[in-house]
């Protein structure tokens, strides 16, 4: 199992389709062996919901912390992306195949930088995505 907190570098990114491998984060882990994932961009033009993720809210995340997070340069934000001006949601159902193996849909997607945020990290972001989704 993976659990929900978990940010990883991800090969691919099914459904959201950018260049080249992005982090995503697991959003909420079923004990059928599924998970709920959402993808990480520095882009926020695209999205009607998405939270920003600062390395003072979230420090572990981030590369220098060993987490897959980085930023571009004079910036200190990335984006969980969890609703696209579309209405789209960009969160999808992944097979747990391992704990650095995942398959969504037909994709298999491989994680490196794995990285867990601690509960103190993770509490503040969980109530922040259920707000947004108006699921809490």
């Amino acid at each position: 199992m993976i659990p929900a907190g978990t940010f990883a570098r991800a090969s691919c990114a099914p459904g959201f389709r950018p260049p080249g491998p992005h982090p995503l984060l697991v959003i909420k882990s079923f004990l059928n062996g599924n998970c709920l994932v959402a993808y990480v961009t520095h882009s926020d033009d695209y999205y009607a919901k998405g939270i920003s993720l600062r390395r003072r809210e979230v420090p572990s995340a981030f590369r220098e912390h060993g987490g897959p997070l980085t930023d571009p340069p004079g910036r200190e934000t990335s984006v969980l992306g969890l609703l696209d001006h579309q209405g789209d949601r960009r969160l999808l159902d992944a097979d747990i195949i391992s704990p650095t193996h995942l398959r969504i849909g037909t994709d298999d997607v491989h994680l490196t930088y794995v990285k867990t945020l601690t509960a103190h990290e993770w509490e503040p972001l969980r109530r922040n995505i259920r707000r947004l989704l108006g699921v809490g």
